[in-house]
């Protein structure tokens, strides 16, 4: 499917919100859901009071097909501003009740234009879109000209203030790739994991396209305000203001607070979320694309 244009609007559901407790039957059949959205107007994915997040925009969804409230759960917590393409969640259904739908099409009708289903399938009960994931991959995308878009501007951080010396950034990169680093550097002051070991296995500054720099990392996991953090840093050494040496000493070091600033959350996108081949979902297909639709790519 061609990616084109994701244009959001007001996320107003919020409004009408219940205090309800959301739950998850013990005997039930499990459907796992793809979705993309554009976060610009969310506050994250997890619910949160009185204000619009991913997470309870499709739980209300849900709730509008299925008899009382659904929980749902993600792969990914994205953070507020932040968007995907390849977010995958799971709910479940109780014995009995028909899950073998086309909820694709069922919940579209019933969602707002900023946040779609891609793709559904009825998965084994052991699956869990979270733990069941080995990878996930994120890009961020840098748009360089000059010249602000209308568009582009949603999804990517503008910054032309200096050139960005793209060889650079992916010398710093590869540093990242390991099968146990310690990211403990790169994380907010609010992260609350309990390990910052992360197993990256591909990370790089992809080509230029046109006047868009891309980075993207792929890991089993992210902590908190990771790959912002990465980000920011790696912008620093493309712009001249950190070697490639300091980048590896603050990487070694685990210095938190070397990192004095954090990407903005526009430019980061949810690309891909892979799964052991027992436990795959349905034939995924791999985000290629940023969000916007470019000519020459498709997902």
């Amino acid at each position: 499917m061609a990616c084109g244009f994701l244009v959001s609007v007001s996320a107003s559901p919020h409004q009408k919100r219940r205090n309800v407790r959301v739950r998850e039957s013990s005997d039930s059949q499990r459907v796992a859901l793809t979705l993309e959205y554009d976060g610009t107007d969310f506050h994250g994915w997890e619910r949160k009071p009185d204000v619009p997040t991913i997470q309870e925009t499709v739980e209300n969804a849900l709730e509008l097909v299925l008899d009382g409230p659904y929980s749902i759960r993600a792969s990914s917590r994205t953070d507020a501003g932040t968007h995907a393409v390849g977010q995958v969640c799971h709910f479940n259904l109780p014995a009995g009740v028909n899950a073998d739908r086309n909820w694709r099409s069922i919940l579209n009708n019933r969602l707002h234009d900023a946040v779609k289903v891609t793709n559904s399938a009825l998965v084994p009960s052991k699956f869990h879109a979270r733990h069941s994931a080995v990878s996930r991959k994120y890009r961020y995308s840098i748009l360089t000209d000059p010249r602000p878009s209308a568009f582009l501007g949603r999804f990517a951080w503008h910054y032309y203030q200096s050139p960005l010396d793209v060889k650079l950034m992916n010398e710093a990169a590869k540093l990242l790739i390991d099968e146990d680093i310690n990211i403990g550097a790169f994380r907010k002051a609010g992260c609350t994991s309990d390990s910052h070991l992360v197993s990256v296995s591909q990370a790089t500054t992809v080509r230029r396209r046109d006047e868009l720099i891309e980075i993207e990392i792929t890991a089993n996991r992210f902590v908190y305000g990771m790959m912002r953090l990465l980000v920011a840093a790696l912008v620093d050494v493309g712009k001249g203001a950190m070697s490639v040496q300091r980048f590896r000493e603050i990487l070694t070091s685990n210095e938190r607070e070397a990192i004095k600033t954090s990407a903005p959350a526009r430019g980061l996108c949810l690309l891909h979320v892979e799964y052991p081949e027992k436990l795959t979902p349905y034939p995924q297909r791999k985000a290629k694309s940023i969000l916007l639709g470019l000519s020459d790519v498709v997902y």
